[in-house]
């Protein structure tokens, strides 16, 4: 499944966080780092791409607003598919976790339906008429 996004900025923020909580919920030995571009990499193909380069390639804006707001199915198996392949990158670092991914996929859901509900609720008040 591919999700899709109205822009890069939304497809930006669903990685930003997820990484937030893997880097929460991890740690890895003294002076290490996580690989960024590799968690990242990883995580995009959660979102249903190759890579984070492949959907800079292929992005389009999605129109259809009602596509703009996943529901929670849709963002658990996208965060599932992320977290699975970001946490085998932190583990090739030698990165541990101190959660199980199921707990960092469901952090990282209920963040983005709050963000989304703040999104739509501010888009509500921008386009509905002033009294």
């Amino acid at each position: 499944m591919r999700l899709k996004f109205r822009s890069h900025g939304q497809a930006e923020q669903y990685y930003k966080i997820c990484r937030g909580i893997l880097e929460e919920n991890s740690s890895g030995p003294e002076g290490s780092r996580l690989g960024l571009q590799l968690v990242r990499n990883a995580m995009y193909r959660g979102f249903g791409f190759n890579s984070f380069n492949e959907f800079q390639r292929n992005f389009t804006p999605n129109e259809r607003i009602a596509e703009w707001f996943h529901t929670k199915e849709q963002l658990t198996q996208a965060f599932s598919l992320a977290f699975e392949g970001a946490i085998e990158v932190a583990h090739l670092r030698d990165f541990e976790t101190r959660v199980a991914a199921p707990e960092m996929v469901s952090l990282a859901v209920d963040r983005a339906v709050e963000v989304n509900d703040r999104a739509l609720q501010r888009r509500i008040e921008v386009h509905s008429p002033s009294k």
